[in-house]
């Protein structure tokens, strides 16, 4: 699959049960059918830049949507499987259309991938775009920046847990 390493952590130590913590996914990850703006809604008060949120986005290079789960449909890259920088070459070099696709999501398309509404927001937005640019060009540039963001966002609010509930 490839990709960079990062350090995790497993467990908490300060959990009683598994579920401890435990919260809805609503408003913790942008909704793919929204803008820049609202990308930086969901991260900026976490405290995360620019940088990072480009960098996160990245891991759309890997996987792809599924239509019943929500609503929007296909993969990101040519190769689903491979963690590499083709998401934000993809972004740059392919042919974007928007389509509404059969569940009524609006998605861009190009050949058998898509991008959602916000993998564009990415190349649309000036300051985004720097990055998109600049992780294109240097897959190691990403990697580091990618790393470094994920385990911020693994570990966000992760304090002792007796004293968050």
């Amino acid at each position: 699959m490839g990709g960079p390493e990062i350090p995790t952590r497993f467990g908490r130590l300060d959990a009683h049960h598994a579920s401890d913590g435990v919260s809805s996914a609503d408003g913790r990850l942008p909704d793919g059918d929204k803008d820049a703006n609202h990308i930086r809604g969901i991260f900026g008060p976490k405290g995360f830049e620019d940088r990072d949120m480009v960098a996160l986005s990245g891991a759309h290079t890997v996987g792809m949507c599924h239509g019943d789960r929500s609503g929007f449909e296909g993969p990101w890259t040519d190769d689903k499987l491979l963690f590499d920088n083709s998401y934000f070459k993809d972004l740059l070099q392919k042919p974007w259309t928007k389509e509404t696709n059969r569940h009524g999501k609006p998605q861009y398309r190009s050949g058998e991938t898509m991008m959602l509404t916000t993998d564009m927001a990415l190349v649309e937005d000036p300051a985004f775009k720097q990055h998109v640019e600049r992780y294109a060009a240097d897959q190691k540039s990403w990697f580091d920046d990618f790393a470094k963001a994920w385990v911020r966002l693994q570990e966000f609010n992760s304090g002792e847990l007796r004293d968050i509930l």
